[in-house]
């Protein structure tokens, strides 16, 4: 069927970006072989090559008080929460232990879709009945601030408000969603391990599968034990824009136990692309190269086969505006539905259903919805978006077959989900007629069409022309205009606060009247009021520079050109570089001093933070960032909210003298291992991350180990993925301050996955100093290190970390040694030179690592190697195996090698340890002649009168010798501290040393001893 093309472009800096659109009219149906809906093609897709693990949500982020004017409804007190719910707590117990078993199995992070864990469960508030996802938009207590993450997009959650709520139950055996792409997609968010990824997903739940004839024994249903199995379908596409390709996934969880857990005796068969992955149902479409625009379908449907067995399809359509790209099915689960030994029963498909009833089955208390949002589970900031989307389902009654379908639209909408776990900030859903508009502006939860009754709901989408601009720049007449961070408040919905909208030539807002805040670091901000009418109107304000205010906002730049608009001096040459604002706020304006606006201390319901403090994307200038002031975003519950510093496809970028840098507190570890801590992840967050950049300078800063909150996972100092070319000098790494050094500690100071950097002149005084990266883990192959394919060898011969340490190949972590006074580089415009120990030490060489000196890096290692205490990784792999293997699989061919896995991982970096040098110095021996010393383990030779040999700082038991000579001192200890020199000479063991005679010797001869032959 035709579709009608939609401008659709969301540029999202999220987790996975979201570029989410739909088509208007009827939706085009696509039908997999089979008893299934949609045309006949089948798609034999296989499995892509999986990424990292999503972990399972950690505790709940802790709350600080409300924006000023922001006054929660009363009834909150009652909301049900993991704290105060134990039935609640239980599930978000279970549902950790099956995602626990899902990453541990192998199934890649962008392709675990977890349920909204912050989900507020249907209950009856005040004698009230109220679904959850009500509750969740008036009682949102998992984020830090009001500035909120919700799941966005396009729900209906079985509930229509037109004159009262009324409850109005959707059943359909098929629910389809479509987008429509028009533009690439630009994205970028560090924390996911997949920044140039986006997607969507439609999630709709099955309530009534028959199972065994189904009777529901009472373990793993409901308490009352009879009833239908109930199950989550997710139906989700992810898009790569790094090279425009395009692949299914979908998860399917069974909501009928509180373990969440899919059973393969409830299946009689399923499709070749499906697996279990310890408890969630998984698989792959193929890959398909898809530039934009494109339109894609995403349908789940039912179907009976001739044995009276229940089935579960997952469908697809890809079309461009002037090609067919292909439909199909990639995936089916036939469940057992006849009980064994009884005669078949007559079943019709089951239906999805979407229903506001409290009584259901499920024992998570999830309500029932059908949504189509964002993709894949962690935050999004999304930095702009002109899209549509829409859900549909079909009408057909007793049930939609391959030769009956009709669609229709959902009979009312919301603009939040709640059976997700994909959220986002910065992007307005509203709607026209029964289509949801999606622009870049304030996420503001409401409803949408069918909701005509609620306060504030109104149809349109107007659009908002974006005329805001800054005077009094230091820099003169500016290039192009700095980026201001907008925060709108729609009265209506004046109990959420302040929402952050992208910086955007235009917005689309619903009719209202909104406040506005206007802020920029430097710049005196600006407040209003703002009226959204139907015809197009203008947000025009000037932000006054104002130095006094000092930094109250993060720092962003995209491209060169606004570069100048954040920075007091420069213009971005090598002579003259951009000096970006660096003077803290001390209170002016009211803002808490040393701290940015309480505006950005948000995140969603997983714990990731929506803002970078700083972001620099796509620029090229010369830029000295140094002496930054903090950028901590506050304080809650006595933790302070640090934001981190992200460059991405940047150049000539200098980030020097920084003397606290520390990371977000609060990261749920959705990209690698459940509860594996930074110093053994080889996915980490960072509070400095540097991303597919080249020629960047880290220099003379101290990264500061940041302590989790309870639930959460440290953040490694520093990553740096993709790039080339980058120079890390003079850094000090180290734990939280009070924290003691351990070789099983849980902090990490470098993360590297690039190669042809120079490392070198750093103090790793951090539990695990070095921690390779996958070089491939993101833009290769995406994949575990037990996968076969091209992950384990790609085309440039990068393997995975694990038996390659040429991962990093070409990195360079030492210079020759010599005086720490020489300047052996001058990178950016600055000259490296001295030492990061401190003036004592005069030479200059490797890195210093504190744990130097022991197995296996005893004095005589070089290279070092950072070997760790891979402790929780032992619960994932088997110990004794020669290569990393899934749990319970066996060695393979390579033979069990013992302390494998005891002793870590070898993943360290290939550097000369350094330090002071101690120099020994000899006299008495021919020219040429051997002579050695034996120091730190190691034996140095000479045949020359000086030998000098460089040392961490530290002292050191020595022995000299010489073959048939005697040394004096022939041992003792030196403190390797600046340069000390010890003197040795040596003698002819056969030679007596003349002594003067008296008494009755007087007069008698001196003799000598002839050395024997």
């Amino acid at each position: 069927m035709a579709s009608r093309r939609v401008a659709s472009l969301l540029i999202a800096a999220g987790m996975v970006l979201s570029a989410l659109a739909a088509v208007g009219g009827a939706a085009a149906t696509a039908t997999p072989s089979g008893s299934s809906l949609g045309p006949s093609t089948a798609s034999a897709g296989v499995p892509p090559a999986p990424v990292a693990p999503t972990a399972a949500p950690a505790a709940e982020t802790p709350t600080s008080p409300p924006t000023v004017g922001s006054t929660p409804p009363a009834f909150c007190a009652s909301v049900k929460t993991a704290a105060n719910d134990p039935a609640y707590a239980s599930f978000l117990q279970h549902l950790a232990a099956t995602a626990r078993g899902a990453t541990a199995a192998g199934l890649p992070s962008t392709d675990l879709h977890l349920p909204y864990a912050g989900s507020i469960p249907d209950q009856t508030v005040e004698g009230v009945a109220m679904s959850g996802s009500q509750l969740s938009a008036e009682c949102d207590r998992d984020q830090p601030t009001t500035s909120q993450t919700n799941p966005t997009g396009v729900s209906y959650d079985g509930q229509i408000d037109t004159t009262t709520l009324q409850d109005v139950t959707l059943d359909s055996n098929s629910v389809a969603g479509i987008l429509n792409v028009e533009s690439p997609s630009k994205n970028f968010y560090p924390g996911s391990g997949t920044p140039t990824v986006w997607g969507a997903q439609e999630n709709v739940v099955l309530p009534n599968v028959t199972i065994l004839g189904s009777k529901c024994p009472s373990d793993p249903c409901a308490a009352s034990g009879v009833g239908n199995y109930a199950f989550w379908v997710q139906n989700t596409f992810s898009y790569d824009s790094h090279n425009d390709s395009l692949y299914f996934v979908d998860d399917t969880w069974n909501f009928t136990s509180y373990t969440s857990e899919m059973f393969n005796s409830s299946l009689v068969r399923w499709s070749p692309n499906g697996g279990n992955y310890t408890g969630v149902w998984v698989a792959f479409s193929r890959y398909y190269y898809v530039p934009a625009p494109f339109t894609v379908t995403m349908y789940v449907n039912t179907s009976v086969d001739a044995a009276g067995d229940q089935i579960l399809w997952y469908n697809y359509s890809i079309a461009t505006p002037t090609e067919f790209i292909g439909d199909g099915n990639y995936d089916y689960l036939v469940f057992a539905s006849q009980a064994p030994g009884h005669d078949p029963t007559k079943l019709h498909p089951p239906d999805f259903e979407a229903s506001a009833t409290l009584t259901h089955i499920v024992t998570e208390g999830y309500e029932f919805d059908a949504f189509i949002g964002a993709d894949d589970g962690s935050n999004q900031l999304m930095l702009g978006a002109h899209a549509t989307m829409q859900v549909q389902y079909c009408v057909e009654q007793p049930y939609c077959s391959p030769t009956r379908f009709a669609y229709a639209n959902v009979p009312a909408a919301v603009n939040y989900g709640s059976q997700t776990g994909e959220q986002a900030i910065g992007i307005a859903v509203n709607y026209v007629g029964t289509t949801a508009y999606l622009t870049g502006g304030p996420l503001i939860n409401h409803g949408l069409w069918n909701f005509t009754s609620a306060t504030g709901v109104v149809p349109g989408s107007t659009r908002v022309v974006n005329a805001i601009n800054v005077t009094g720049d230091p820099e003169g007449a500016l290039p192009a205009a700095p980026y201001v961070f907008v925060f709108l408040e729609d009265q209506a919905f004046a109990g959420q606060g302040f929402q952050w909208a992208p910086d955007v030539p235009a917005w689309n807002l619903m009719p209202g009247t909104y406040r506005y805040e206007l802020m920029l670091a430097d710049y005196a901000p600006v407040n209003g009021t703002l009226v959204v009418g139907s015809r197009t109107t203008t947000l025009a304000a000037t932000l006054t520079f104002d130095p006094k205010v000092g930094v109250y906002t993060p720092l962003w730049a995209f491209g060169n050109a606004e570069l100048a608009g954040i920075s007091s001096s420069g213009n971005g040459s090598l002579s003259n570089q951009y000096v970006p604002f660096n003077n803290p706020t001390t209170g002016y304006f009211g803002f808490h001093a040393g701290e940015l606006s309480a505006n950005f201390l948000s995140a969603n319901d997983y714990d990731y933070p929506s803002f970078p403090g700083v972001l620099l994307y796509g620029t090229n200038a010369y830029v000295d960032l140094t002496d930054l002031p903090s950028f901590s975003a506050g304080k809650s519950g006595g933790t302070s909210y640090y934001l981190g510093i992200e460059f991405y496809r940047t150049a000539h970028v200098t980030l020097a003298d920084d003397a606290n840098v520390e990371g977000w507190p609060a990261w749920s570890e959705i990209s690698f291992y459940i509860s594996v801590p930074a110093s053994q992840n080889p996915v980490p967050e960072a509070a400095v991350f540097v991303w597919n950049s080249t020629r960047d300078l880290l220099l003379s800063n101290t990264f500061v180990s940041t302590a989790p909150i309870d639930g959460s996972v440290a953040v490694d100092g520093l990553v740096l993925y993709g790039g080339t070319k980058n120079v890390v000098w003079g850094n000090t790494f180290e734990d939280p301050h009070g924290a003691k050094l351990k070789v099983d500690g849980a902090y990490a100071g470098l993360g590297l996955g690039e190669g042809g950097d120079l490392i070198y002149n750093n103090n790793f005084s951090v539990d695990n100093p070095v921690v390779y990266l996958p070089y491939n883990w993101v833009n290769t192959a995406d994949c575990l290190p037990q996968t076969l394919g091209p992950c384990l060898n790609d085309a440039e011969g990068n393997a995975w970390y694990y038996n390659d340490a040429a991962n990093v190949v070409g990195s360079s972590w030492n210079v020759t040694p010599q005086p720490a006074a020489n300047v052996v580089h001058t990178v950016n415009g600055f000259p490296l030179a001295g030492n990061v120990l401190g003036t004592s030490v005069g030479t200059q060489g490797g890195n210093y690592y504190w744990n130097y000196g022991t197995s296996p890096n005893n004095r005589s290692t070089v290279p070092y190697v950072s070997r760790f205490f891979y402790s929780d990784w032992s619960n994932i792999f088997p110990l004794g195996c020669g290569s990393i293997e899934a749990p319970g699989a066996p060695c393979g061919t390579q033979p069990p090698i013992v302390g494998a896995y005891e002793n870590g991982i070898p993943v360290g970096g290939d550097s000369a340890p350094y330090g002071p040098t101690v120099t020994f110095r000899e006299t008495g021996l021919p020219t040429g002649t051997a002579w050695n010393v034996t120091i730190a383990a190691s034996v140095y030779r000479s045949t020359t009168s000086v030998l000098t040999i460089p040392l961490p700082y530290g002292p050191y038991p020595y022995s000299i010798a010489a073959s048939g000579w005697q040394p004096d001192p022939a041992n003792g200890t030196v403190l390797a501290s600046g340069a000390p020199v010890v003197s040795v000479s040596f003698s002819d063991p056969g030679v007596a040393v003349p002594t003067a005679v008296s008494g009755p010797s007087v007069g008698s001869a001196l003799w000598l001893v002839a050395r024997p032959a």
